[in-house]
C-alpha cells in the first residue's frame, strides 16, 4: 500500500497540468478539441451501449497509446462476482469472475487508490521490488504489462468503479499529460457510470412490475407521465382488444360514453399529478360495456 507522502506526490502532476488551462492540456496531449469532444460524447453514450462505456474506453486507450484498458463496473467481494470489461485491441470483452479466488491476487499493490484521483503504478510502489515480486512475474508480465495508470471512481450509494490502462515494458510510463487528461474525464465517467447503474435499477424494477402484473387476475395498465401506456398484462390486453366500453388509442386510454370518459380522464390526471411521497387515495369507476360484456371497474 502507498504511504501518505507518496500518495500526495501522485496527485501533484495532474494538478499542475490542470492549472495550465484546458488548451494547454490538449496541446500537451497532442489532442484536438474535436477529439476531446468525441471522448465526451462516447462517455455519455456509454450507459446506453450493450457493453457500457466500451467505446469511450477504447478511444481513450488509443489516444494514450495503451495496449490495454479495463473498466471494472463491480469489484469482486467475498460473495459477489466481479463485472469487468477488458479491451486489449481485439474489441471489448465482458467477464464475470471471482477476482480473489486465486491467492496470487492478494499481492496486487494497485488497490485502495485515492478516491477519484488518477495515479500510476510506479508512483505508489517501489518499481524494482515490484518487478521482482510474484504477482508481477506470474500474472502481469506474461500479459505484456509493465506500466499501469488507473483511478478508483466512487459513485452513488457507496459503489466503486475502477479504470485501468496499461503499457508494455518497451514503451514509456504514462506521463503527467496522460494523467491530467484522464483526471479531466473522471467527473464525466462518474456521471455516466452512475446513470448506467440507475438505468439498470429501473429495468430491474420494470421487470418486477411486469412479472407481478402477469400473475394478477385483473387487468392492469401502467401509464407514463403523459398518460401513454407503458405496459399492460394479458387480462387488460384482452379487455382492450374487445373495444367494448374501453379503448386504447393514440390519445391513450378512454371510455366509450362521454360522461364516463370525463370521469376516467379526471382520475388519470389525478393519479399522474399525485406527488410521489404523498399517500394515494384509491378511487374506482364502473365503465359500461354496450356490447354485452361485464361492466369494467377502473
Amino acid at each position: 500500500m502507498a504511504t501518505a507522502a507518496r500518495l500526495r506526490r501522485t496527485t501533484e502532476p495532474a494538478r499542475v497540468a490542470g492549472g495550465q488551462g484546458f488548451a494547454a492540456l490538449l496541446t500537451a496531449c497532442g489532442m484536438s478539441l474535436e477529439r476531446f469532444c468525441e471522448l465526451l460524447e462516447r462517455i455519455y453514450e456509454g450507459p446506453l451501449e450493450t457493453v457500457p462505456c466500451s467505446s469511450a474506453m477504447t478511444l481513450l486507450r488509443r489516444c494514450m497509446g495503451a495496449n490495454g484498458s479495463v473498466l471494472i463496473l463491480r469489484p469482486a467481494q467475498a460473495h459477489t462476482m466481479a463485472v469487468i470489461i477488458r479491451d486489449r485491441g481485439a474489441g471489448p470483452k465482458v467477464s464475470s469472475s471471482v477476482y480473489t479466488r486465486f491467492p496470487i491476487f492478494s499481492l496486487d499493490p494497485f488497490v485502495g487508490l485515492p478516491p477519484d484521483q488518477v495515479v500510476t503504478l510506479d508512483e505508489i510502489v517501489d518499481p524494482r521490488k515490484y518487478t521482482r515480486g510474484e504477482f508481477f512475474r506470474q500474472y502481469v508480465e506474461p500479459r505484456s504489462v509493465r506500466y499501469i495508470l488507473g483511478a478508483d471512481i466512487h459513485g452513488e450509494e457507496g459503489r466503486e468503479f475502477r479504470l485501468r490502462f496499461t503499457r508494455p515494458a518497451d514503451l514509456e510510463d504514462f506521463s503527467a499529460s496522460d494523467k491530467a487528461l484522464v483526471q479531466a474525464l473522471i467527473p464525466h465517467f462518474k456521471r455516466a457510470l452512475n446513470l448506467h447503474t440507475r438505468l439498470g435499477q429501473m429495468e430491474t424494477e420494470m421487470k418486477l412490475y411486469a412479472n407481478v402484473m402477469c400473475s394478477m387476475l385483473v387487468g392492469s395498465v401502467i401509464l407514463d407521465g403523459a398518460g401513454a401506456v407503458l405496459r399492460s398484462n394479458s387480462v387488460a390486453q384482452a379487455i382492450l382488444a374487445e373495444s367494448d366500453g374501453l379503448r386504447l388509442g393514440a390519445g391513450g386510454l378512454s371510455a366509450e360514453y362521454r360522461s364516463e370518459d370525463r370521469e376516467l380522464q379526471r382520475l388519470i390526471r389525478q393519479a399522474l399529478g399525485m406527488p410521489a411521497d404523498q399517500p394515494a387515495i384509491a378511487e374506482a369507476l364502473s365503465v359500461t360495456r354496450p356490447r354485452g360484456g361485464r361492466r369494467s371497474v377502473c
